[in-house]
């Protein structure tokens, strides 16, 4: 094998994977300040905790997505930096103020639920910053939580619906703070357009269930669910330190 020509590919593909899916918002916690410990979370486990009635998982699974939302008021200062930290059973995209935080997709990196799961922190300092009230949504997939061939439960365990735990830090300029966390005030539907999801039939989606600017301020959201306490995974939370 040309050796040369190997690396030169391999160096070719990293590169257009970085582009693509450059993980700008994601900050690696690599010091004491970007972990929380299982006592220092305040977020709790949220979702649509059960079956709907549109939903099955007799043998090929349909599972849509949950969307959850919530509205902060911000203090009237100048934002310094803002962090959000996100730990989801499944997969999750974290809206703030109408934007979606980061590139990166099926995150965060999947484990045995039985035994892990990770959490990610993001930078949101700048889609905090701009307005007086944060609107946090978060949107989660069902990734490897519910089996997609339930038939074969012997061979991919049942872990439960997709969930999440949230909290967010908001430092000012003149050092003051404020946090937000998740919790059962916030609103939950899961009448969205993403009707079905697994990474083994990939995704159902239906724009005419697009719902226009769910993740901004101001939304009515009357026709939303509250969101559930969820079930607590029984694997240990950790601060994912890979990429991507």
């Amino acid at each position: 094998m040309n050796m040369k020509y190997f690396r030169t590919v391999v160096a070719t593909m990293l590169m257009a994977v970085a582009a693509y899916a450059n993980p700008l918002h994601i900050v690696t916690p690599i010091n004491g300040d970007d972990v929380l410990k299982e006592t220092q979370w305040r977020g709790l486990w949220i979702g649509i905790d059960r079956l709907l009635p549109d939903e099955t998982i007799v043998n090929k699974t349909r599972v849509n997505a949950r969307y959850l939302r919530k509205e902060f008021a911000l203090e009237r200062k100048s934002v310094k930096k803002a962090k959000a930290y996100v730990a989801a059973m499944g997969y999750y995209e974290l809206h703030v103020n109408g934007e979606r935080i980061g590139t990166e997709v099926l995150t965060p990196q999947q484990t045995d639920f039985r035994k892990s799961l990770y959490y990610n922190v993001l930078d949101v300092t700048q889609a905090i910053g701009r307005d007086t009230v944060a609107c946090i949504g978060v949107v989660l997939g069902n990734g490897r939580t519910v089996p997609m061939r339930y038939a074969k439960h012997y061979k991919c365990p049942f872990f439960g619906f997709p969930k999440c735990r949230v909290d967010v830090f908001v430092e000012y300029t003149d050092g003051s703070k404020q946090r937000f966390s998740s919790s059962a005030q916030w609103k939950a539907t899961a009448n969205g357009p993403i009707r079905s999801n697994n990474e083994y039939d990939g995704e159902v989606y239906d724009a005419r269930k697009e719902m226009a600017g769910w993740d901004r301020a101001g939304f009515d959201d009357s026709a939303w669910r509250q969101a559930e306490r969820a079930e607590i995974p029984v694997g240990a939370l950790y601060p994912q330190t890979a990429e991507g």
